[in-house]
């Protein structure tokens, strides 16, 4: 079993290495903040100090994507307090930020392995 940690928290070590523990896993099979339910949002803002959202996110039904994708309008509405909601823009930005490097890693891992694939292909053909 791997050790599940939320992607753009810098929180590594806290409570939050056992929020999935109970998941069992594969080397390549992570959970993508897109994938989170509600329970999984909520278990990351308690992570990252926002426990007093959780409900207002649980209410709303606010899973992964749709984490990612909050409008000010709506955060607003979740999250009154203006210092709260600013540490919940900082936190949804990293994660967006480790998001795109993982998937710019991911891309060059993959034409890292078509490569090999291709010069063990034509070593076979000699």
């Amino acid at each position: 079993m791997s050790k599940k940690t939320f992607p753009g928290n810098e929180y590594e070590g806290s409570s939050q290495e056992n929020l999935f523990a109970s998941r069992q896993t594969t080397s390549t099979d992570t959970l993508s903040v897109m994938d989170w339910t509600p329970q999984q949002v909520a278990q990351w803002l308690h992570a990252v100090q926002l426990s007093a959202y959780s409900a207002a996110f649980m209410a709303q039904r606010v899973g992964g994507s749709q984490l990612l994708m909050m409008e000010s309008n709506q955060m607003k509405a979740l999250v009154g307090n203006s210092h709260d909601r600013e540490n919940l823009k900082k936190h949804i930005k990293s994660m967006k930020l480790n998001l795109e490097n993982e998937k710019k890693m991911r891309a060059k891992e993959q034409k890292e392995r078509e490569k090999l694939e291709k010069q063990a292909k034509k070593k076979s053909t000699r």
